[in-house]
């Protein structure tokens, strides 16, 4: 009691203005707490400046890469350059992914015979988000041919700052009843934790538009019609888990996908349901030689995404950092990101508007919802 009062008339001098200096003159045991507050609202407010100043609140799809194993600091090197990439003034803030979903995948053979593999990759990441944990949220990797895959997951989550999942098809199906029933229970086993899924759909019709002579119109329509079976095999699942927030990655490279997406939810439009734009619109599409004034492909996805929910876009780039002995992109000093980030800014079909919304304002409110969503398991627990 009696410090409690001589703290009171310690303080009771001191105006916020100039509270710093008063301290410094009332007792030197203030000095280590003002050297930490000192630190503390420096780094905030650098955060809070680079933030606001950077040119997207959120990249939604940016790979992290680490070598199978450290040789000669080659893990360093990676971190290096996520630093570098973060300090770029590109982003506020990042979902850093783990190359973990690649281990055991039907495309990459190199890495079936190494699932020790998963939770060096998962680890790797998630030491990057615990030492930028304002700027990174980790995103665990997810492969639906695991058998032990609801283990796997639950390791990674248990990472400080690991908040989502990445699922990637290449020849599977996501309709596939084992696979469902899979990712099902994965996400079911793990909801609580988990606050979104980055989901890129296994989807045949883009190779359709990005070659149309190859088929008759026949073929064509039954294409669409398999992929739409998948995507409804995405809604089934947004609507089991609608507190788990699904972004559907590259907006499926196909604004008709996005229509089929749109109709089957037309009667209960899903919250939980968001596109994200990497690579949309410069792959798979028929006229990117044409001027962007006149690119009937990105005035599609323009109406694509506006009847969605403009609301529910954010913006992503796919970008590649680091690599290793499988996977040989490297990184390009951010160019794939100034190149998304280019062609949207040039599609004069958006508004100038609904940009800075797919730009800026949805990713500020995603990182706000993870945000919420901790916030609210926290006080649960």
């Amino acid at each position: 009691m009696n410090f409690m009062n001589s703290r009171h008339r310690l303080f009771e001098k001191c105006t916020v203005a100039d509270l710093t200096n008063c301290l410094l003159s009332k007792r030197a045991i203030f000095l280590p707490l003002l050297v930490l507050i000192s630190v503390f609202s420096h780094t905030s407010l650098s955060f809070a400046e680079g933030s606001k100043a950077a040119k997207v609140s959120l990249e939604s799809h940016l790979h992290i890469f680490f070598p199978n194993r450290d040789t000669g600091g080659s893990y360093q090197k990676v971190k290096d350059q996520v630093v570098d990439f973060l300090e770029s003034g590109r982003v506020g803030q990042a979902l850093a992914i783990s190359s973990s979903y690649l281990v055991g995948g039907s495309d990459v053979e190199e890495f079936a015979q190494t699932p020790q593999l998963r939770e060096i990759f998962d680890s790797q990441v998630a030491s990057l988000v615990e030492a930028h944990p304002m700027r990174l949220i980790g995103v665990c990797g997810f492969n639906q041919l695991w058998e032990d895959g609801k283990e796997v997951l639950g390791k990674c989550l248990a990472q400080p700052g690991m908040l989502g999942m990445k699922l990637r098809f290449s020849n599977e199906k996501l309709s596939d009843p084992k696979i469902l029933e899979n990712i099902r229970s994965a996400i079911a086993s793990h909801e609580k934790k988990m606050k979104f899924v980055l989901i890129h759909m296994p989807a045949e019709y883009p190779f359709v538009l990005s070659s149309p002579k190859s088929y008759n119109e026949k073929q064509r329509k039954e294409i669409l019609k398999k992929d739409t079976i998948e995507i409804a095999a995405l809604v089934e699942l947004a609507r089991k888990f609608p507190a788990i927030r699904f972004v559907v990655a590259h907006s499926m490279n196909s604004s008709e996908l996005i229509n089929e997406l749109i109709r089957l939810v037309k009667k209960d439009k899903l919250r939980n349901l968001w596109i994200e734009t990497s690579f949309a619109l410069n792959q798979f599409i028929p006229d990117e030689n044409m001027p962007p004034g006149k690119r009937e492909s990105w005035k599609a996805y323009a109406k694509a995404w506006r009847e969605f929910g403009i609301d529910q876009v954010i913006f992503g780039s796919d970008q590649v950092i680091g690599q290793n002995e499988n996977i040989k992109s490297g990184y390009d000093k951010g160019w794939r990101f100034d190149d998304q980030l280019k062609q949207l800014l040039a599609n004069t079909f958006l508004t100038e508007e609904e940009k800075e919304k797919i730009l800026k304002t949805n990713g500020a409110k995603f990182i706000e919802w993870v945000k919420e969503a901790q916030a609210a398991v926290r006080s649960s627990n």
